[in-house]
């Protein structure tokens, strides 16, 4: 089978877009020395071009030079820069690997990588080398590597046709296309023969698979052609690319359409590549479907080999598509039709048997007979090789179940036997007798599917044929008007049975595709419950634990860029080296960890959380039962859809929250500077005037002491605003962050007491507390600004030399402190709204000053402390405000020890 990976072969656009980020950013180049055979000379170009570089004053490194190269190939490495391999042993082996870390700390201009095909071992990060080559690129380092036709992953089907060689290894096409610069090396198929029987060029992994360790001549000629074909391809692509650089519109397409049924089968990946290479040619967008009938999914094995082909189909630019039915053909022609597809390609039925094809028709049968206008194209495989890996993958049949079916029909038809014997005895009838044996077929393919109900089918014309026609207890009959009879009952048996299996299966498909959809409804319906990032990924957490049998963990972007484990399974683990596979991840949005070739030897998988293509998070995947799980993981993709689209919406909302504050605070600040603007002018006009009397000459001191009265009494109102101010400020960026302590209620009270009387010398503050001081939590300059806030609010609208009184009192586990004046109290209607921002019960007519905003800060205050504020009318007149506390705790006295 192709590759898995990505072997794309991108599309112009993409490839623009690509090459315009790359000249934007300083990504290095990647240049490409391409043979259609090994002993080319590829190697040798590839060092003759570095030497010329690094004459040329740039630093050129070797990276990795094939052990097996020519003496005077060898020679050439003289005078590059070595970084010395990595030499990984098992057992008496070793191996010697790229060092790509020591590559990148070094970073020189240009290195060489020879063979780049070569997987790595896997207890490294990447399996297979050419996964380096993004990160050797971003990091500004051109990377000169080599490559042979056979190795091009959409050729090297073909090249396995003219070799008989199959490639263990291939390139992802976009590699090649892809390259800044391709250097075709070529020389006559005559003189590489040479060259390879006189020792002088190497003859690589696929010549060595040969009987004889040599190509022919015509061998050698159709790789070369195939070559050929694949740079012009390649210059053809990049023509079409400059052109769209220079502002032309893209070559127009066919109208055709093509399509690919692929399967489980071991040679549906040829499927692909076939259509791939159709679509290419003539310009085609095209489709592979698979359709699910009751025999896929069956095994681990048919599921992973559908989905690595859907994987390998999109990498080549394909549209897939999973389509649920019994008749696979009929699904084909009607998605066909549905889609305006003019061309269908399948895979040729390469049974032998015409009476096997006649009973049961293969796809490519089927399709031919319903065509109507729409051409077929069979793609003919290797049967004997087929045949090979098909036995090598088929699972041996669970035992158990079949012992179960056989005794179960047993059962069942000897029932059916009893049953007759009771019917034949009180002489209810024959046509009865028949019922009961149809009927006893129907169940058994009913419970232990079609080939179950064919057998009930056969035992039963032959059990009605042994107890209940002349002669009994023998096979044979003498009344010939049986023998319909018997045919009629065996069709009937053998349609009822197979509709009651076809039934069956309709019926599981059917529980399956409900079961998934409702789970999905369920995990959807749960996101859409939960509260805040946290809880979505809690939920999402138990969710997958409970819908995929999996242990679970959620990684996501923090403030520093890196990514910080939100949520867990309770039995997750993690991993070591797991920094580095999430962060892969994320970076590349591709799957990372077990089963892929990316730190495969981890036993997490890590999957990226998309939300319109781009990656938000990743998730870390433990799979508990490796049968199981792998079918739920084949629908897994959409769950991690729902969790990315519900992290999304609580970006959403958060950032719609944050505007709404930012918008508020933007609207605060301006009326905030509207309303004091003259409170703070008129302050700093009356000390600027007091200021400036005291530069008259002649002034005796009770003058003077009056001014710097007139001056201490505007500072302290300038303080209080500015004060005010400031705490608002603070405690609307950030309330979470109050310099909290334990305090007592009674400092805290005669504290702001205490302030009050050096600025309101005229008037008297009175302070009344319980005998037993209360501590509560607080920050104690914020609650002395709220009860300085109410004595100013009390000093302005109480008449002179009225006192203002303090005092706290408990009750339950909470403490009230008060401030009442004996001003004219605030009127019933504004009692509500006395608390909010600019408001002022009694509008300013000149002699009292105010911007409405001390009892707002008081409430936000009190509000942050978990508190609330109120006011109410006092006995005798005046007004009573007030704030509440929670109490931690009792402060007793001496005498209460």
């Amino acid at each position: 089978m192709a590759n898995e990976e990505d072997t794309s072969e991108p599309d112009p656009g993409a490839s623009l877009a690509r090459i315009r980020r790359d000249a934007v950013t300083g990504r290095g180049r990647l240049r490409v020395f391409f043979g259609y055979a090994s002993g080319v000379g590829k190697t040798y170009a590839m060092l003759q071009a570095a030497h010329a570089l690094a004459d040329a004053g740039h630093t050129v490194a070797l990276g990795y030079l094939a052990p097996q190269v020519q003496p005077e190939t060898l020679a050439l490495a003289t005078g590059l820069v070595t970084i010395a391999p990595l030499e990984l042993t098992k057992g008496k082996a070793s191996r010697h690997l790229p060092n790509f870390a020591a590559i990148l700390r070094l970073k020189p201009d240009i290195v060489v990588l020879d063979e780049l095909l070569h997987a790595k071992g896997t207890n490294v990060r990447h399996r297979k080398r050419y996964h380096y080559l993004d990160e050797l690129l971003e990091a500004g380092i051109d990377v000169f590597t080599s490559m042979n036709i056979q190795q091009l992953a959409s050729l090297h089907d073909i090249a396995a046709g003219i070799t008989g060689i199959t490639m263990r290894e291939t390139v992802p096409d976009n590699i090649f296309f892809d390259a800044d610069q391709v250097d075709l090396i070529d020389i006559e198929p005559e003189s590489l023969l040479e060259r390879l029987r006189a020792g002088i060029a190497h003859r690589g992994e696929e010549s060595r698979q040969t009987d004889d360790g040599l190509y022919s001549v015509n061998d050698l000629a159709a790789l070369r052609q195939l070559a050929h074909r694949a740079t012009a391809d390649r210059v053809a692509r990049r023509m079409e690319l400059e052109r769209l650089a220079k502002g032309g519109s893209p070559a127009g397409s066919t109208s055709d359409r093509i399509l690919v049924a692929v399967g489980g089968s071991p040679w549906s990946a040829r499927l692909v590549q076939v259509a791939q290479r159709l679509a290419s040619s003539i310009k085609a967008p095209w489709i592979a479907l698979h359709i699910v009938t009751h025999e896929d999914f069956s095994t681990v094995e048919n599921r992973e080999c559908v989905r690595s082909v859907l994987k390998l189909a999109e990498s080549l630019g394909a549209e897939t598509a999973i389509v649920r039915g019994e008749k696979a053909a009929s699904e084909v022609l009607s998605f066909a039709r549905a889609r305006n597809i003019t061309m269908i390609v399948a895979g040729q039925d390469r049974r032998e048997n015409k009476l096997l094809r006649l009973i049961k028709p293969s796809l490519a049968d089927t399709l031919l007979r319903g065509q109507s206008d729409i051409d077929i194209f069979l793609v003919r495989g290797d049967a004997p090789a087929m045949r090979r890996v098909a036995a090598a993958e088929r699972p041996m049949k669970n035992a158990r179940t079949g012992i179960k079916a056989v005794v179960g029909t047993s059962l069942i038809m000897l029932l059916t036997l009893s049953i007759s014997l009771l019917f034949n005895r009180f002489a209810i009838g024959e046509a009865n007798i028949i019922m009961a044996h149809l009927l006893g077929a129907f169940l058994t393919a009913i419970a232990f599917g079609q080939g179950a109900g064919v057998a009930a089918s056969i035992w039963s014309v032959m059990q009605f044929n042994f107890f209940f026609t002349e002669p009994r207890l023998a096979f044979t009959v003498y009344d010939p008007r049986y023998i319909p009879i018997f045919a009629i009952m065996l069709l009937v048996a053998l349609v009822t049975a197979s509709l009651a299996s076809r039934l069956h299966r309709q019926s599981d498909i059917i529980k399956r595709q409900e079961t998934q959809t409702y789970q999905l409804y369920l995990f959807g319906q749960s996101l859409a419950e939960a509260s805040g990032i946290d809880g979505i990924l809690k939920e999402s957490c138990r969710q997958l634990s409970k819908i995929y049998s999996v242990e679970s963990a959620i990684f996501l972007p923090d403030n520093g860029g890196g990514l910080n484990k939100r949520a867990k399974s309770e039995d997750y683990r993690t991993e070591i080296g797991e920094e580095t596979a999430i962060d892969w991840c994320f970076k590349t949005g591709k799957a990372a960890g077990r089963g892929t070739d990316t730190l495969p030897a981890t036993r997490v998988r890590y999957e990226p959380i998309k939300n319109n293509g781009d990656p938000i998070g990743v998730v870390g995947i433990i799979e508990r039962d490796a049968l199981n799980a792998s079918a739920g993981l084949m629908h897994i993709d959409t769950a991690l859809s729902l969790i990315g689209r519900a992290l999304e919406r609580e970006r959403l909302i958060e950032e719609r929250r944050q505007a709404t504050i930012q918008a508020e605070s933007e609207r605060l600040r301006s009326s905030l500077l509207r309303s004091v603007s003259h409170d703070l002018r008129t302050p700093l006009s009356g000390i600027a005037g007091a200021a400036e009397s005291l530069g008259y000459a002649k002034l005796d001191r009770d003058t003077i002491a009056a001014i710097a009265s007139d001056i201490e009494g505007e500072a302290e109102r300038l303080t209080l605003l500015v004060d005010n101010i400031l705490n608002l400020t603070r405690l609307q960026e950030d309330t979470a962050k109050l310099r909290k302590s334990m305090e007592s209620v009674d400092d805290l009270v005669y504290a702001a007491a205490e302030t009050a009387r050096k600025r309101y010398r005229g008037r008297e503050i009175k302070v009344e507390l319980d005998e037993r001081p209360e501590v509560v939590d607080v920050d104690p300059i914020l609650i002395q600004q709220l009860l300085l806030n109410y004595i100013d609010n009390a000093d302005k609208y109480s008449p002179s030399g009225a006192p203002i009184e303090l005092s706290a009192k408990r009750d339950n586990n909470e403490v009230y402190i008060l401030v009442r004046d004996h001003g004219p109290g605030v009127p019933p209607e504004w009692t509500g709204r006395i608390f909010e921002k600019f408001i002022r019960a009694y509008p300013s007519d000149g002699t009292i000053r105010g911007s409405g905003l001390g009892l707002y800060i008081c409430e936000s205050i009190a509000r942050a402390h978990g508190g609330h504020v109120f006011v109410a009318t006092a006995d005798g007149g005046g007004s009573v405000f007030g704030f509440t506390l929670a109490v931690e705790k009792t402060v007793r006295g001496d005498d209460d020890a």
